[in-house]
């Protein structure tokens, strides 16, 4: 789908992705899942991880277990607990980070 959108070749894209930005598409494609993972438990009080998982396009809950696990080195819910247990100030993104993301 990229390629058709750019014109240009998988492993062009692929050599561009490692050479700009150090990861190949795939570790890019995770850890942006888990950045989704992230705002996402944020904004839910008591979330359903089943259902979190599948709207993220994790295969199934354990799937996102072993992902958050992964990248954070922690379990789901103990992500949420510390998430919501943050003080107010360093839930929201900064001023400087916020004009990055589009």
């Amino acid at each position: 789908m990229l390629e058709d959108l750019t014109g240009r070749s998988e492993r062009w894209l692929e050599r561009q992705c490692r050479a700009q930005l150090g990861c190949t598409f795939q570790s890019l494609q995770r850890l942006l899942r888990i950045e989704r993972t992230l705002l996402t438990l944020h904004a839910h009080p008591q979330p359903d991880f089943a259902t979190i998982a599948y709207a993220l396009g994790f295969a199934d809950q354990a799937h996102l277990s072993r992902e958050v696990r992964r990248f954070t080195g922690c379990t789901p819910t103990h992500l949420w607990q510390q998430l919501h247990t943050l003080p107010e100030n360093f839930k929201t993104p900064s001023t400087a980070s916020a004009k990055l993301m589009p």
